[in-house]
């Protein structure tokens, strides 16, 4: 390096140097500011969730949790506790349920009305198996899927929806297998 260089290309008054301008983020640098700073020109920062000091900002799933912990106890159970007790007492419920066939099962048993069709293509022994098991593991299984929505923050109002969703849906099915064995 020769002395005729200068070693510094900051401005200095009175043998002080400036301190270069605030910038408050990446966002607010304007044009004109940028011409005046004796940095060369960078490219634009995207946003990457990071803090101008380098440390991370927790996620949007670690914000959540934070704000919304997770019942530790036997409530957080609770929906699979009244699954198996609805599937332990599944088949009474079949039997007080019968004088309102087909329309009182098909709604609240509709998946086992459907794993009983022999339309659906499965074998006879498939046929005759599986409604049995599936009369038992319904409501245990409905039990898991209303755990599982509270557990993302859903309401009870929410959970119990996509469980009586899947009972209409199922009960379409039934409904249109029905309509197209008459025809």
């Amino acid at each position: 390096m020769s002395s005729s260089e200068p070693t510094s290309s900051l401005p200095e008054a009175n043998g002080a140097s400036t301190p270069p301008p605030a910038v408050a983020g990446p966002t607010e640098v304007s044009a004109a500011s940028r011409k005046d700073s004796p940095l060369p020109e960078m490219p634009a920062v995207r946003r990457t969730g990071r803090k101008l000091d380098g440390a991370t900002m927790p996620s949007r799933q670690q914000q959540w949790l934070a704000a919304h912990p997770r019942p530790r106890s036997w409530i957080a159970w609770l929906p699979l506790a009244v699954g198996v007790a609805l599937g332990i007492g599944s088949p009474l419920l079949r039997s007080l349920l019968s004088p309102l066939a087909p329309w009182g099962l098909r709604l609240v048993f509709p998946f086992v009305q459907l794993l009983g069709l022999h339309e659906i293509g499965m074998s006879d022994e498939l046929t005759r198996t599986l409604p049995q098991l599936m009369l038992y593991l319904q409501f245990p299984l409905e039990g898991l899927l209303a755990r599982n929505s509270l557990n993302r923050g859903l309401s009870v109002a929410s959970a119990l929806g996509q469980i009586i969703f899947l009972h209409l849906i199922g009960a379409l099915a039934l409904w249109l297998v029905s309509m197209a064995t008459l025809g």
